[in-house]
């Protein structure tokens, strides 16, 4: 979505009605007002799958109802900002209606909506009324058979569907020139179910074990009534209605001629079947199932059973590796590659490795200075919406996810499950054999071992500077380039590193999630807890190689061994030249001895 240009008029937010970045109004909207066109790639009917976001989808019809192509808004870099705009989750709320002009998609504006409300597309109340109408047009049948006074018709007159066939068949969407032929087709293809099943067609009398597939038979009356469908099959009882006479024809010469057994070949799939029961059986599967929660559809009930784990909370697959949990096990093992060694997509401006392609393309956005998703709430910018989602929760001030082997809290799930592998699981399985130093990926295990072997492969191409690894050149690279991507929302301070900023921020939020187990002081970072552990257990680790003095912290070693170099620089007082091998013992001097405050 990188430069994706939305108008003054309005700003995008975290959806009300969907995850995700919904559009709302920055000032007031008059009824009557229209937007667009909606853009998108032009896709054929046949090019689409059931994995497809149909949500971010428009059909384009001709003038005769046909559909031209769709228009998938999938893919943002051949979409524009009308693709945030969410459907409504019912008539009442809509505020937009979709309308074509020539082969244009446009949203109307349906009410006056005012400044700081979600626009929200549905219908026209035209549309629903024609849709209403179209639904009342088809006839109902009690209980599964053929209705006389209402299914067969004068001849040249149009039957109950408004197809041009005189006999439909009462149990699915096909027509036929004779009764004869209709009753052939209800003995070959329509057995009596063998035990109650519990959604009916009030149309034509079908039932269904499950919503989804009665919804979906239900879709085939209406497109049949539209026209959609209008080759129909009237070979061997068959019945099926085809978009066009080519479709037809291939259908005939697969299905209906030749060798009988080719007659037992699945019209939808080409699957060959034994008898016409199995046949029957095999067609099951391709009754269209639903999602309810966000209307994807799919071809079997396991499909749809599978999917709906993915509007669940429950992860009950982990890697093993970092211990990240996962909905799907498919997910897993597309994670687990991050692990690997092998990282075909590599950046060329930092070096930097990517097993994935799409978090390649991802990662190449954040060398863009455009920043075109701003906050609301403290206008920092963003590149990216998933960016904008994650910096929101720092305005929440809910920390719902609570560690449950200390009292540390945290408003991301993520970070949570980072904080106990790390802090209290010591989940790091890769240890580096020359100073035995944990790790939790090999790859980290990998840029630490040549911290000892010397090895600088990564060269930086203003200066020429070598270092371990890419993460570190990266950095270093900003260091020319002044980039600080990392912006804080408090104070606006940028910083190079993600680690710097989420330091940075806790002196806002006085945040201080290490806490002493001891004295019960408390820390904004883990060093400063480890640090003061020490105070408890006396522990020394630094020692000086020359006097064999030991110290609790590096810092202070470091300083005390400055006191053994001959060369160095020494502080001096301007008042009587005295000098110090500190500044702070300069300080002390200055405020004793000559009652000056050095500043």
């Amino acid at each position: 979505m990188l430069g994706m240009y939305v108008p003054d008029r309005f700003a995008l937010k975290s959806s009300r009605v969907q995850d995700g970045m919904g559009l709302y109004t920055a000032r007031r909207v008059r009824k009557g007002e229209k937007f667009g066109p909606f853009a998108g790639e032009k896709r054929m009917p046949e090019d689409l799958d059931e994995n497809m976001d149909y949500r971010l989808m428009w059909e384009v019809r001709g003038s005769k109802g046909e559909v031209l192509y769709i228009l998938d808004a999938t893919n943002p870099r051949h979409s524009n900002w009308l693709r945030f705009v969410h459907e409504a989750p019912s008539q009442e709320r809509k505020n937009l209606a979709a309308i074509q002009e020539g082969e244009n998609i446009f949203y109307l504006a349906v009410d006056d909506i005012e400044t700081d409300t979600e626009l929200l597309i549905g219908y026209l109340d035209s549309d629903v009324e024609a849709e209403e109408e179209e639904q009342q047009a088809l006839t109902m049948t009690k209980e599964g058979k053929v209705d006389h006074s209402k299914g067969q018709l004068a001849a040249g007159s149009k039957g109950h569907l408004g197809c041009e066939e005189d006999f439909a068949c009462p149990q699915c969407e096909s027509s036929f020139p004779s009764e004869e032929v209709l009753t052939e087709h209800l003995q070959s293809l329509h057995q009596k179910p063998t035990g109650e099943k519990e959604f009916k067609c009030e149309n034509c009398g079908k039932k269904f074990p499950v919503r989804q597939a009665l919804q979906r038979h239900f879709e085939q009356h209406r497109k049949a009534c539209r026209g959609e469908a209008r080759f129909v099959c009237k070979a061997d009882s068959c019945g099926k209605r085809l978009k066009s006479k080519d479709a037809l024809r291939r259908h005939q010469e697969n299905v209906h001629t030749g060798d009988p057994k080719r007659k037992l070949i699945c019209s939808v799939c080409n699957r060959k079947c034994t008898s016409v029961s199995s046949l029957q059986e095999h067609r099951k599967i391709h009754e269209i199932f639903d999602c309810q929660e966000c209307m994807k559809k799919f071809i079997s009930a396991n499909q749809l059973k599978r999917h709906m784990i993915t509007h669940s909370e429950k992860r009950p697959y982990n890697c093993e590796i970092c211990n990240k949990s996962f909905k799907r096990l498919d997910q897993v093992g597309a994670h687990k590659v991050i692990h690997s060694e092998d990282k075909p997509y590599q950046c060329k401006l930092c070096g930097k490795g990517f097993a994935h392609r799409n978090v390649y393309k991802n990662h190449k956005k954040t060398h863009s200075e455009e920043r075109p998703f701003q906050c609301d709430a403290c206008k920092a910018l963003f590149r990216t919406p998933f960016s904008l989602q994650r910096h929101l929760l720092i305005h929440n001030s809910e920390r719902t996810f609570k560690c449950h082997h200390c009292d540390a809290t945290f408003k991301r799930k993520d970070t949570l499950n980072v904080h106990v592998q790390v802090v209290h699981e010591r989940h790091k399985k890769y240890r580096c054999e020359l100073c035995n130093k944990a790790f939790v990926t090999p790859s980290v295990l990998r840029s630490h071992k040549k911290t000892h072997t010397g090895e600088k492969e990564k060269v930086c191409p203003y200066c020429g500077q070598k270092f371990a690894s890419s993460g570190t050149l990266r950095v270093h690279i900003r260091s020319h380039t002044g980039e600080r991507p990392y912006q804080c929302p408090y104070c606006e301070k940028g910083f190079s590193k993600n680690d710097g900023l989420k330091m940075h921020i806790r002196t806002h939020t006085r945040e201080k999630p290490y806490q002493c187990s001891e004295c019960s002081k408390a820390f904004s970072q883990k060093r400063g807890l480890d640090e003061h552990k020490r105070t408890h257990t006396g522990e020394k680790p630094f020692q000086c190689d020359v006097c064999d003095l030991a110290f609790s912290l590096k810092k202070m070693l470091i300083r005390h061994k400055m006191t053994h170099n001959p060369n160095r620089p020494m502080a001096e007082c301007h008042f009587c030249h005295k000098k110090f091998t500190r500044n702070d013992y300069l300080k002390v001097h200055m405020d004793n001895i000559h009652g000056v405050a050095d500043s």
